[in-house]
């Protein structure tokens, strides 16, 4: 069951990507009995072009869709929001490396939410990971592009006799 946000109460994003989709939930810790309930599930499979991202890009973007599905509740929000990820690396997000330049956008979104990466396990990440593995998106997912290949003309075979 669905609980209403409230204007007090922390904020916690689960967010998993799988080979080819993205899964998330938002809860909210509830102050009258410091439990965490279900506010939204987002899910949703990934464009042709997200399908060629790194695995580290990829649970970035699952962050950066549930930012934006949620920015409404998110933004402003009074304590820090955690988000939690089984992927190990996102941890080290906030600290300065090299971006390239999709990194270096989504690093300037993310500057307008207070919020915290906590790394979680696979196997306790079981609400988000389920929403990204949904039995369905396999058949969804686009098919890549085929690769045509150069056929051998009679210009080609010309310029080898000579």
């Amino acid at each position: 069951m669905l609980a209403l946000p409230a204007d007090e109460g922390q904020f916690r994003v689960e967010v998993d990507a799988s080979g080819v989709a993205l899964g998330g939930v938002l809860s909210q810790k509830k102050s009258e009995d410091k439990t965490w309930k279900p506010v939204a599930f987002i899910s949703r499979t990934m464009n042709d072009a997200e399908l060629r991202y790194d695995i580290y890009d990829k649970e970035l973007l699952a962050i950066i869709y549930a930012f934006k599905e949620w920015k409404h509740y998110l933004l402003g929000a009074r304590e820090p929001i955690e988000v939690q990820s089984d992927h190990k690396n996102l941890s080290y997000f906030r600290e300065p490396h090299d971006l390239n330049g999709r990194q270096a956008r989504w690093y300037e979104y993310l500057q307008k939410f207070n919020f915290f990466i906590k790394h979680i396990s696979g196997k306790t990440n079981s609400k988000a990971d389920i929403l990204s593995r949904l039995p369905w998106y396999k058949e969804t997912i686009p098919k890549p592009d085929k690769v045509q290949s150069l056929k051998k003309t009679s210009l080609y075979k010309n310029i080898s006799n000579v």
